[in-house]
């Protein structure tokens, strides 16, 4: 990870550790980041009940992507993105997100976008998917800017109950 992107991304982090998040529940190795065609993709992992318990239901943060879900082993998925070359970030993205995880057979493979959202004053694609147990859970990303090749990464994250 090229420190001008760390900057982004950790103050991301900062910002959700300000508000009193951990950021030890984020993503827990360098393998999510990924550069794919000159993009930088950086994903982020959080327990949904966390936004819900730092934010009132009346709050835009509880209610981005039609809501926090209610219920057990809902996880926010965040995917920040840069162009690799000047780290500028990229805004005007459609991102699509497949979370699936081989451990939970009885768990279908969830397809949605990302959603575009702002967390510390910056753009970001997110959305909640279910991740129930422990387990190691594969997130596919799909990202189409236009005047550009889709493209398209598979990051592995271990998820711990």
């Amino acid at each position: 990870m090229t420190t001008r992107y760390a900057t982004g991304w950790v103050s991301a982090l900062l910002a959700l550790s300000i508000l009193g998040i951990s950021h030890g529940v984020f993503a827990q190795d360098q393998g999510h980041a990924h550069v794919i065609d000159g993009v930088a993709v950086y994903l982020g992992v959080i327990p949904a009940e966390l936004i819900s318990e730092q934010y009132p239901k009346q709050a835009p943060e509880h209610q981005m992507h039609g809501g926090v879900p209610s219920g057990d082993h809902w996880h926010h998925v965040n995917v920040a993105i840069y162009n690799d070359t000047t780290g500028q970030r990229i805004t005007n993205a459609r991102v699509v997100a497949q979370v699936w995880s081989q451990e939970e057979v009885n768990l279908p493979i969830q397809k949605k976008p990302l959603e575009p959202m702002s967390i510390a004053g910056a753009e970001t694609y997110g959305n909640y998917f279910h991740m129930p147990g422990t387990a190691m859970y594969f997130i596919k990303v799909e990202i189409d800017r236009p005047g550009h090749t889709p493209i398209v990464t598979t990051f592995e994250y271990y998820h711990r109950s």
